[in-house]
């Protein structure tokens, strides 16, 4: 048998389907379907802090609204008052009403105050407790030096 017939020579001449010289071959050639993932990402790693923080931002924004007080994203600002006075200083606990009719419509300011003097106050009273601690510490090092001295 020889291997140049009429058989192998109409093989010669097919191409096969990805063989195509022909540019706008390719781009007839249907592409991959689906989603194409590296670009999600990317953009994920590109934009995601920026879009989180902002989506952050937006949240806050609105839970401590009027709006998102109503539908129960915060406390309203009498309740949180009420906490923070339960925790930080009870005995003004009578002076709420007022300091809600002083700062109307500037609660955030309200917070913001209080949150400064009284964890002001919490800093100084943890220095005092640490300088106790020290001092306690060097009577119980003196006592024992004097008690190891007898």
């Amino acid at each position: 048998m020889s291997t140049s017939g009429p058989r192998l020579g109409k093989l010669q001449g097919l191409k096969r389907e990805g063989d195509d010289d022909d540019p706008q071959a390719k781009m007839r050639r249907p592409k991959k379907e689906g989603i194409k993932i590296l670009p999600l990402i990317l953009m994920f790693v590109m934009f995601g802090p920026v879009v989180l923080t902002g989506l952050i931002f937006v949240v806050d924004y609105v839970a401590n609204s009027d709006w998102g007080i109503k539908i129960g994203l915060a406390d309203d600002p009498r309740t949180r008052l009420t906490k923070f006075y339960k925790k930080h200083n009870p005995t003004k606990m009578r002076d709420v009403d007022k300091l809600l009719k002083k700062y109307k419509g500037r609660y955030p300011e309200m917070f913001q105050r209080l949150d400064a003097k009284y964890n002001r106050r919490k800093t100084k009273e943890a220095e005092e407790e640490e300088e106790y601690v020290r001092e306690q510490a060097r009577y119980e090092q003196e006592a024992r030096e004097a008690q190891d001295k007898f």
